[in-house]
C-alpha cells in the first residue's frame, strides 16, 4: 500500500499558480504546488547540499585519520574481546583498512560487511 495523497495535495497538483514563484503553471504542479521549474531548482539545490555535506564528512574523516597518524588506505588493527568474559576466554584481532566516506572515518575489514568505528583501531605494525 503506497502513500495516499490528501485532498489538499490533489488540489495543489492541478494547473494554477506556483506556490513558490507565483508563475502560472498550465501543465500542472507537484503535490507541494510548485511548478516544474521551481521543483527542479529545489531538487538540484538539495542534491548540491547533500554532495557538500558528504564532502565535508570525508574531509572530517581524513582529518581524523591524519590526527591519529594514519594515511587513508593504511592497514589498521584492533584487539576485540568477547562480550561475556571481557577477554578472559577469547580475544580476536581485527585487521582492516582505514577509509573515509559519507559517514566520516571508518574501518573496512575484508570479508566483513560492517563499517567499524575507528576509535579502537591503531596502525598495524
Amino acid at each position: 500500500m503506497g502513500y495516499r495523497l490528501t485532498k489538499a495535495e490533489r488540489e495543489l497538483m492541478k494547473p494554477g499558480k506556483c506556490t513558490a514563484c507565483g508563475a502560472d503553471a498550465p501543465t500542472g504542479r507537484n503535490s507541494a504546488g510548485r511548478c516544474y521549474r521551481c521543483h527542479n531548482a529545489q531538487y538540484y539545490q538539495r542534491k548540491a547540499d547533500r554532495a557538500a555535506w558528504r564532502e565535508e564528512q570525508r574531509r572530517k574523516g581524513r582529518e581524523y585519520w591524519a590526527g591519529r597518524g594514519v594515511v587513508v588506505g593504511d592497514a589498521v588493527e584492533a584487539i576485540v574481546s568477547d562480550m561475556l568474559t571481557g577477554g578472559l576466554l577469547a580475544c580476536r584481532v581485527l585487521r582492516g583498512v582505514a577509509r573515509v566516506g559519507a559517514a566520516g572515518a571508518y574501518v573496512h575489514v575484508p570479508g566483513d560487511a560492517k563499517q567499524y568505528e575507528p576509535y579502537r583501531f591503531k596502525p598495524a605494525v
